[in-house]
């Protein structure tokens, strides 16, 4: 399943796929940016089937982290597309409280674009996450500022970060 696109309603599919028929059928890589995680993250976190990024279900059904990985923590990513500090501090405080990062064992925060004089994108997820007490690595080349490092929903996942060197190691099965 590749879009050639983007999915700005395909959140509007979901109440008519067959998750359970979906998991038992052979896996079928899911792949998406943007809208279409609306799509691959359910597929992940519903039926255990890795799918390439994913994030923006807040408030539906479709986001129960509880159902992936057993009793694994979780690296969770998360990033925004075009909005402002202010709007990004509200939804992650949201996620948060909704718990979403329960389960987290850190958090990566994808690149976006500064915007605000009085809040920076920084101090933003710091301020809704930094009560996780959970690594966050911000500035995360994922999402929608270049070079956009595809990341794979429902794989193992290791990060490194120092001074000297960056990286994510995913693994499945």
């Amino acid at each position: 399943m590749v879009p050639p696109w983007g999915g700005e309603l395909a959140i509007d599919l979901l109440p008519s796929l067959d998750f359970e028929a979906r998991g038992r059928a052979e896996p079928t890589w899911g792949v998406g940016h943007s809208d279409m995680s609306t799509v691959i993250t359910p597929l992940t976190l519903r039926t255990g089937i890795a799918a390439v990024h994913g994030n923006n279900l807040m408030d539906t059904p479709y986001l129960d982290t509880s159902r992936c990985a057993g009793d694994e923590s979780l690296l969770v990513h998360a990033e925004a597309c075009e909005d402002k500090a202010f709007t990004i501090c509200r939804h992650l405080h949201g996620m948060r409280l909704a718990g979403f990062f329960d389960r987290a064992a850190a958090v990566l925060v994808g690149r976006t674009h500064p915007d605000s004089r009085t809040l920076t994108q920084y101090e933003a997820v710091l301020d809704a996450l930094g009560p996780l007490g959970v690594p966050i690595a911000a500035d995360v080349e994922c999402g929608h500022v270049a070079p956009f490092l595809p990341l794979v929903n429902g794989a193992r996942g290791r990060v490194v970060h120092t001074a000297a060197r960056s990286e994510i190691v995913q693994t499945l099965g």
